[in-house]
């Protein structure tokens, strides 16, 4: 029989563990589960089941992803002149708020600016 599949997201909070903790204790260690809430200007979207990951780094790194993910998608999606969005990265754990990563964009086009006054 073959051992069943594992994650690589498991693998890399592994080993990141084990290069903070040190391998005495990397194997013992309960990681904590963060929680990352989206939030944009139509309201937000808590997040039910969160990650565990090892550190600070892994917190933010996995925050940057999903609001660089968000922000992709907005974009695609944003009317050409439909003004400044907003939208964030609420991170928690089980104390409470962690950070917030924010990110806002306006979409001008040549026209648009022309409209305005600015140049």
């Amino acid at each position: 029989m073959f051992p069943e599949p594992v994650d690589p997201q498991r693998i890399f909070v592994l080993l990141e563990t084990f290069a903070v903790l040190g391998p005495n204790t990397a194997k013992d260690a309960t990681m904590p589960r963060y929680y990352f809430d989206l939030r944009d200007d139509n309201g937000i979207a808590l997040d039910e089941e969160g990650l565990e990951l090892a550190s600070p780094r892994a917190v933010r790194a996995e925050a940057a992803k999903s609001l660089a993910d968000m922000a992709r998608d907005a974009v695609l999606s944003a009317p050409p002149t439909g003004g400044r969005q907003t939208m964030a990265i609420d991170v928690r754990d089980a104390s409470g708020p962690v950070m917030q990563l924010t990110f806002w964009f306006e979409i001008e086009t040549p026209a648009s600016r022309s409209q305005s006054g600015d140049h």
